[in-house]
């Protein structure tokens, strides 16, 4: 008489975010740690397996987006909200100008794309830098442009920046090189497509089109 071998459960995000926060619990009652370095690390750990476990989703095709009318002002307006307090600690002007624009998508998905290219601009930007969002609407496409005045990205490293663990030579030290690759992931299965083109010193523009389905 066989039996099959059981697969081990996989960890569940609460159990592996319980642990580390027992972990940072003892480190503060043993005094050999810094809370708020641990909790800042836990953070980014919680970010980078949340948008792992989402990437595999569209890997693997099990990724769910609804179709349905998106207004672009509702998607940067929820897109820049985690932001707002970063950007007037660091005195940073988010200057947004999206009064038209409508296509068909997922909003949570396309708001989760856009918040990490957003990010990326900011991770690139000094204090006092100005990010700016510009939406509009063709007869084609709703366009969404999103324009810092960072760093920018070396000419090398631009063909490659959508590539999942990428990290070009500008890239910050906590930069993990997945965030763009999930925007990219989202918005291919929005009929869009998302450009960028940079110049070093100057700043880099990302630049989406949402297409209309052409029956």
């Amino acid at each position: 008489m066989s039996s099959t071998p059981k697969k081990a459960p996989k960890a569940n995000m609460d159990d592996v975010h319980a642990a580390l926060q027992a972990l940072i619990a003892q480190g503060k009652k043993d005094g050999m740690i810094r809370a708020s370095d641990l909790n800042a690390q836990l953070e980014k750990m919680q970010w980078m397996i949340t948008t792992l476990l989402k990437i595999s989703k569209f890997d693997a095709g099990t990724a769910v987006l609804h179709k349905e009318p998106v207004e672009l002002t509702a998607v940067v307006e929820q897109a820049l909200a985690p932001f707002i307090i970063q950007a007037e600690l660091r005195q940073m002007t988010l200057a947004v100008d999206c009064r038209q624009g409508q296509f068909l998508g997922d909003r949570l998905w396309t708001v989760e794309a856009v918040q990490n290219i957003v990010k990326n601009c900011l991770e690139h930007m000094d204090n006092g830098g100005t990010l700016r969002l510009t939406g509009t609407q063709t007869a084609l496409y709703c366009q969404l442009v999103i324009a810092d005045d960072g760093c920018g990205i070396e000419k090398e490293d631009l063909p490659h920046i959508f590539e999942r663990f990428y990290k070009g030579k500008n890239a910050g030290a906590d930069s993990v090189g997945i965030g763009l690759a999930l925007s990219k992931s989202v918005l291919n299965r929005e009929n869009a497509t998302v450009e960028v083109q940079s110049t070093v010193g100057v700043g880099t523009t990302f630049t989406i089109r949402f297409y209309r389905n052409i029956i």
